[in-house]
């Protein structure tokens, strides 16, 4: 993971807590020492857009007389 700050990519994970669909962890920058958290979603294979987008479309297409 970049550092958000001076964009180094080596980091150090100080704690990580489960927050059921997300993991938070709490890093560190090992250059500029910038301590900074990252959210790690789920990743079930779905793509939520996509399926929104097609929900969205069938709906449209109903014909609601």
């Amino acid at each position: 993971m970049n550092c958000p700050k001076c964009g180094h990519n080596k980091t150090t994970v100080l704690n990580t807590c489960d927050k059921g669909r997300f993991t938070v962890r709490y890093r560190k920058c090992l250059r500029c020492k910038w301590r900074f958290t990252s959210k790690e979603m789920l990743n079930d294979g779905w793509n939520d857009r996509e399926i929104l987008k097609k929900i969205k479309k069938y709906l449209e297409d109903v014909d609601l007389k």
